[in-house]
């Protein structure tokens, strides 16, 4: 049951994401990652949410967290570069 509201949360935080409808992602992504953290492309996802408030260190966490998650993942290292550039770490 939990596994199927996790999933549940990850299509609509999705979704709403695509949708750059960013508060709505944003509750429905922290939901998932209450209680699971092994989804790289949540951790991207909120990176992206958290660099558009203007939280950066908070978004170079979740990049830096997506990639420990899967080092392959592109969209979320070139993400993590803007930020660290952002943050005026080069």
């Amino acid at each position: 049951m939990l596994d199927e509201k996790i999933r549940q949360a990850i299509v609509l935080g999705r979704e709403h994401y695509e949708k750059r409808e960013y508060d709505q992602a944003e509750r429905h992504l922290t939901e998932v990652l209450a209680v699971e953290h092994r989804y790289a492309d949540v951790h991207n996802m909120m990176g992206v949410i958290h660099h558009d408030r203007g939280r950066i260190e908070e978004a170079h966490l979740s990049f830096e967290q997506a990639l420990a998650l899967n080092p392959r993942y592109t969209e979320a290292a070139l993400n993590l570069v803007v930020t660290y550039n952002d943050l005026g770490r080069y």
